[in-house]
C-alpha cells in the first residue's frame, strides 16, 4: 500500500492526521521494529518494486488488535520467515 492509501484509509475511519505526522510516525514504528517494510517483487522481470510497499507488525499480538484473523496469519508467516531468516517480498 502506499502512504497515500493508508492515510485515505485512516481519514475513512474518522482519523484526522496530516499525511506528514503519519509518516513520522510509521518511520518510528519502523525504527523500533514495531513495523516492517515488505517491498513486492515483480517475478517476471526479477527486481523488487520499491515504489510498492507492505507493512507487517514485528508482533502479532499488536497486529491482531487492529486486523481480522486473515490478515493476522499473513503477518504471523511473515514474523517467522525472517525470523528463520528468509527474505520476504510481497
Amino acid at each position: 500500500h502506499s502512504l497515500r492509501e493508508i492515510h485515505r484509509n485512516l481519514a475513512d475511519y474518522g482519523i484526522d492526521i496530516s499525511l506528514l505526522t503519519m509518516i513520522d510516525y510509521i518511520n518510528a514504528a519502523l525504527n523500533t521494529k514495531l513495523l516492517s517494510k515488505c517491498y513486492l517483487y515483480d517475478v517476471k522481470n526479477k527486481n523488487t518494486i520499491t515504489s510498492k510497499v507492505q507493512y507487517f507488525f514485528g508482533d502479532a499480538g499488536i497486529r491482531k488488535s487492529f486486523c481480522d484473523e486473515c490478515d493476522l496469519w499473513e503477518n504471523i508467516l511473515y514474523i517467522e520467515l525472517r525470523r528463520n531468516g528468509y527474505e520476504v517480498t510481497g
